[in-house]
């Protein structure tokens, strides 16, 4: 695990090359290899997707 962003409203987090985005009070998870493009505490985006937000 490899913690790749403290800053913001979260932690960014790269384990075996998927990310997760803890913010203060969701977790938003994308589980696939396309861990390339900006990510946005807030209005989190990947790739140009809105990621949904885990229940």
């Amino acid at each position: 695990m490899k913690n790749i962003s403290g800053g913001y409203l979260g932690t960014v987090v790269i384990e075996d090359g998927a990310f997760k985005v803890k913010a203060k009070h969701s977790t938003f998870e994308l589980t696939d290899n396309r861990c390339s493009g900006m990510v946005f505490i807030g209005n989190i985006y990947e790739n140009s997707e809105l990621l949904e937000e885990q229940r």
